[in-house]
C-alpha cells in the first residue's frame, strides 16, 4: 500500500496539470458539439424522407453541376434530420444545395474549425504540438494518449486505495468542495472520483484508442475488417452514381445512402486549398444523359416529380434482378492479391442494425471503374469490430444523440473539478509545517508567561 500512496501521490502530481487540460478542454469541445446538436444549420430547410433511387438521381445532377465549374468531388452526404441538405465536398471546400431544387445555399471551407474552437481541438487533441516528433520521438498526439493511460492507472490505484475508506463516503462532498481546506479539497477528489471512475476509464480508454487506431482494431479483432469481407468476384454497378447507390442498396436491403467519401489521398490538397492532388489512378466521372445544371427551379420541381412516378417501375425491375447474396473471398487471400481498399470509394448506409442510429455498413467502390470489392453489413460484424467503429462517436459524441453527448460532457466537466481539487490538495499537502513554540501557553498571544501584579502594601 505504501508503494501504491507513492505511486498515486507523485505519478499523479506529474500528470496532473496535463491531465486537467485534456479534460477542460474535452468539455468545451463537448459542450460546443452538443450545442450544434442541439441547434443546427438548416438554412432554412426541412427535413424530408428521400428513397435511394431519388438520392441517386439527385447526386448525378449534382456530379454534373460540379463537372461544370470544373471542380473535383472528394466527398458526397444525403441529407439527415440534422442538416437538411445535400453536401458536397470539394477539396478543401464544401457546398450545400437544397434537396429539392438543388438551389445552392452554403459555400465555405471544408474544415469549419476557427478561430477558438480549433485552439482548443488542438490543444486536446496534441496540446498544440503538431504531428512531428517532440519528445523521445513522441509527438503531440502520443503524449496526450500516455497521460490519458497514466490518468487511467492512477485512478484505479486511487480507488484501490479509497476502499478501505470507503465507510466514510459522503454524496455531499463529491461535486465541489465545501470550503477551501486541504481536508475538504481531499475529500472531493477522493469521494468524486469514486463516483465518475467508470466513466473516467471509459473516456481515457476510447481517447488512447483513437490516436492507435491500429493496436485497437487489433485488439478488438477488428484490424483490416473490409478484407474480411471481399467480394469473390466484384460487382459491376455502371456509369452513372444513381446506379452505383442503386448496386450498393441491394447489397443492403434494409440500407439507407448516407454519404459516399473518397480516399484521404484524393481529398489531400496542396496547402494553398485550390488543387487537390491526384494520384495516376484518377475517379472516372460518370457518363451518359445528365440532367442539365442550368435547369430552373420549376423545371427541377418537375423532373423530381417525375422520378417518383417512374420509381415503382424501377423498383420492380430490381426485384426482377438476381437478389442472392455475393460470395465472399476466402480469408485466406494472401495480402499481395488483396486490392488496395485504402485507395476506394467508401459507400455508407444506415441500417435497421445500427447501434443508437448511426451508420455502420460500408461497401468499398474501385475509383476507377466503380465496380464493389468490399461490402459489410453492420450486423455482420461481431462485437469486438462493431465497438472499434464506436471508438471515436463514443470518446466525442460525434453523430450521437444529443443526450449522449451532454452526458458525457457533464462527466467531464465533473472529472476536471475533482482532478483539480486532488492536485491542490497534494500541494497544499507538501507544505511545511509551522513549528509550534514549547513556551506558549494557553491564553496568551506572545506565548510569554505573565506574572500577576504585587499588590500594594499600605504602610
Amino acid at each position: 500500500m505504501a508503494f501504491m500512496r507513492w505511486l498515486h501521490k507523485w505519478v499523479g502530481l506529474i500528470i496532473g496539470i496535463p491531465f486537467v487540460v485534456l479534460l477542460a478542454t474535452g468539455t468545451i469541445v463537448g459542450a460546443m458539439i452538443w450545442w450544434g446538436q442541439v441547434t443546427p444549420e438548416t438554412f432554412g430547410q426541412q427535413y424530408e424522407a428521400q428513397s435511394n433511387f431519388v438520392k441517386g438521381q439527385t447526386v448525378d445532377r449534382l456530379d454534373e453541376l460540379m463537372q461544370q465549374q470544373a471542380l473535383p468531388v472528394t466527398g458526397i452526404t444525403a441529407p439527415t434530420e440534422g442538416s437538411p441538405y445535400y453536401r458536397i465536398n470539394n477539396g478543401a471546400t464544401q457546398q450545400g444545395f437544397a434537396a429539392d431544387d438543388l438551389e445552392q445555399l452554403y459555400e465555405r471551407p471544408a474544415r469549419n474549425v476557427t478561430g477558438f474552437f480549433a485552439v482548443v481541438l488542438h490543444l486536446h487533441r496534441d496540446f498544440l504540438l503538431g504531428r512531428q516528433p517532440v519528445l523521445l520521438g513522441l509527438n503531440g498526439a502520443d503524449l496526450a494518449a500516455i497521460v490519458t493511460l497514466l490518468g487511467t492507472v492512477i485512478s484505479i490505484v486511487g480507488f484501490v486505495l479509497w476502499w478501505p475508506l470507503r465507510k466514510g463516503f459522503r454524496w455531499k462532498t463529491t461535486v465541489v468542495p465545501r470550503k477551501s481546506r486541504r481536508s475538504d479539497m481531499f475529500k472531493n477528489h477522493i469521494h468524486g472520483s469514486t463516483v465518475i471512475l467508470l466513466p473516467l476509464v471509459f473516456l481515457c480508454l476510447t481517447g488512447a484508442g483513437i490516436t492507435y487506431r491500429t493496436v485497437t482494431g487489433k485488439l478488438l479483432g477488428a484490424h483490416d475488417v473490409e478484407y474480411n469481407f471481399l467480394l469473390e468476384e466484384p460487382i459491376i454497378t455502371g456509369e452513372q452514381w444513381s446506379d452505383r447507390i442503386d448496386a450498393v442498396a441491394r447489397l443492403f436491403p434494409d440500407g439507407e445512402f448516407v454519404s459516399a467519401n473518397w480516399p484521404k489521398s484524393f481529398r489531400r490538397t496542396n496547402g494553398q486549398g485550390n488543387e487537390v492532388e491526384q494520384q495516376s489512378t484518377t475517379r472516372q466521372r460518370p457518363q451518359g444523359q445528365l440532367a442539365d445544371a442550368s435547369m430552373d427551379k420549376k423545371t427541377i420541381r418537375t423532373s423530381m416529380q417525375s422520378q417518383e412516378i417512374t420509381e415503382e417501375l424501377t423498383l420492380e425491375r430490381m426485384a426482377q434482378r438476381n437478389h442472392e447474396q455475393p460470395g465472399r473471398a476466402s480469408p485466406e487471400v494472401s495480402h499481395s492479391q488483396r486490392p488496395d481498399l485504402g485507395n476506394t470509394i467508401r459507400f455508407i448506409f444506415t441500417s435497421s442494425a445500427d447501434w443508437f442510429g448511426v451508420p455502420g455498413s460500408v461497401a468499398h467502390l474501385d475509383i476507377t471503374s466503380g465496380d464493389i470489392l468490399s461490402a459489410y453489413h453492420f450486423g455482420e460484424l461481431s462485437f469486438g469490430q462493431k465497438l472499434r467503429r464506436f471508438v471515436m462517436p463514443l470518446h466525442s459524441g460525434r453523430t450521437m444523440p444529443a443526450w449522449y453527448t451532454f452526458l458525457i460532457t457533464v462527466l467531464c466537466g465533473w472529472m476536471t473539478i475533482v482532478t483539480i481539487t486532488g492536485v491542490i490538495a497534494m500541494l497544499q499537502g507538501m507544505k511545511p509545517k509551522p513549528k509550534r513554540s514549547r513556551n506558549r501557553t494557553k491564553g496568551t498571544a506572545s506565548g510569554i508567561l505573565r506574572q500577576p501584579a504585587k499588590a500594594n502594601k499600605l504602610t
